[in-house]
């Protein structure tokens, strides 16, 4: 059996069925047409909500724009701070908040970020 073959019985064997451990069925081919609505329907949903889903907790940006958003600060304004930075510590996100000339850090889990407890804290602080 040549190569191509062997590839293409490979192929039709799991399609049969399912793929890999049976929860999906595997794709012989690329429907442009679908990829190309996948990709724009990505884009709009950056656009719109001006995080790219395909970000996640470690970008600095992406933090940024979760806690904004909690706090309903509109794209574009400053948040109510005199700073504010963020650092992605593993299981623990630290938040760097400067109020009235005085530090303020507080820290957040990262699985629950921005959890209510944190957006709590900075609202009490906040100007």
């Amino acid at each position: 059996m040549d190569e191509e073959t062997r590839k293409a019985s490979m192929v039709a064997a799991m399609n049969s069925g399912m793929g890999p451990g049976g929860l999906y069925p595997i794709p012989t081919s690329i429907d442009v047409k679908k990829l190309s609505q996948m990709l724009q329907t990505h884009q709009q949903n950056t656009r719109q909500y001006g995080v790219d889903p395909a970000e996640d907790i470690s970008s600095s940006g992406y933090r940024k724009r979760m806690i904004g958003m909690r706090l309903r600060v509109p794209e574009g304004a400053m948040f109510p701070f005199g700073a504010l930075e963020t650092h992605y510590a593993g299981e623990k996100v630290f938040v760097f908040v400067v109020v009235d000339a005085k530090p303020v850090v507080l820290e957040d889990e990262s699985s629950l970020f921005p959890s209510d407890a944190l957006i709590t804290q900075l609202r009490l602080i906040q100007k």
